[in-house]
């Protein structure tokens, strides 16, 4: 979970989500306030999630499984993407960019 380099407080789960998925230019802490950015770590581990998605795709095509079964492993997928996504993320006082 992130923690805030200002005030040292470690986000909840929920807070993480929430925060996560509404601004992408930094996230103010919700202990201090202080602006909060993805460290370029999190941003490449979080930027990794997402490729689950065709895999799945693949796995379908590959071994042709009934479109009820690829359906259920992307849904599944995309539950586990949203519980372990939280816990992948760090964040800093600085806004690292990737390249």
């Amino acid at each position: 979970m992130p923690e805030c380099e200002n005030c040292k407080y470690t986000w909840t789960w929920k807070e993480t989500i929430r925060k996560s998925f509404r601004s992408s230019l930094g996230m103010n802490c919700p202990n201090c306030g202080e602006k909060q950015y993805w460290t370029l770590k999190s941003k490449r581990m979080n930027g990794l999630l997402p490729m689950t998605v065709p895999l799945v795709m693949v796995l379908y095509l590959l071994f042709d499984l009934p479109a009820a079964v690829a359906l259920a492993a992307l849904f599944l997928a995309f539950l586990v993407i949203m519980i372990i996504q939280p816990f992948l993320v760090d964040v800093g006082n600085d806004d690292e960019m990737i390249g």
